[in-house]
């Protein structure tokens, strides 16, 4: 729901969801919010409980997102290997 009234939102520079538990489900909704959103500069997603079905939207989202400067994906459920491809 927080992604859904955040598509609207055309101000936001700064997303900081740490210690946040929406595991891929949120991660896929935040993927859909990346997706559509060009002012989010710094998004912070640490220790979400993300896997690799989450890391992957993510993934996905961000190589059309050129926005985000600054991301924080650590302390997932996340392989070495994924995170450094996102």
């Amino acid at each position: 729901m927080l992604c859904q009234s955040l598509l609207q939102n055309k101000f936001l520079r700064f997303l900081f969801l740490r210690n946040c538990r929406f595991e891929d489900q949120g991660a896929i909704a935040i993927a859909d919010l990346l997706a559509s959103n060009s002012t989010i500069f710094e998004l912070e997603i640490f220790n979400c409980g993300i896997a690799e079905k989450g890391g992957d939207a993510i993934k996905e989202a961000l190589k059309n997102n050129f926005t985000i400067g600054k991301l924080s994906i650590g302390d997932n459920k996340l392989k070495q290997e994924s995170i450094e491809q996102i």
